[in-house]
């Protein structure tokens, strides 16, 4: 899973979006469950819709080819605190 990816989809597992965010999947759920990332529920599936994703991390839909510059910088407001803690 990639950021080229996100132009794909319209929403990613929470696998997936561990993956692209390099990331623990319970990272992702303590995000998700402190409201720093949005989700939707289908079912028993959690799945994290791409464009908030996108928009969460400073990504338009026409350059998403690149890396985004809040997750080498640190500056994304995606649960800093969170996603660095279990770096």
């Amino acid at each position: 899973m990639n950021v080229k990816d996100l132009d794909s989809r319209a929403v990613l597992t929470i696998e997936e979006t561990a993956e692209l965010l390099e990331r623990s999947r319970w990272v992702v759920y303590r995000a998700v469950r402190a409201g720093e990332l949005p989700s939707l529920r289908l079912g028993r599936r959690l799945l994290i819709p791409t464009a908030s994703l996108r928009k969460l991390l400073g990504i338009d839909a026409e350059s998403s080819s690149h890396r985004p510059a809040s997750l080498v910088e640190g500056s994304s407001t995606l649960a800093v605190s969170t996603l660095e803690a279990d770096k």
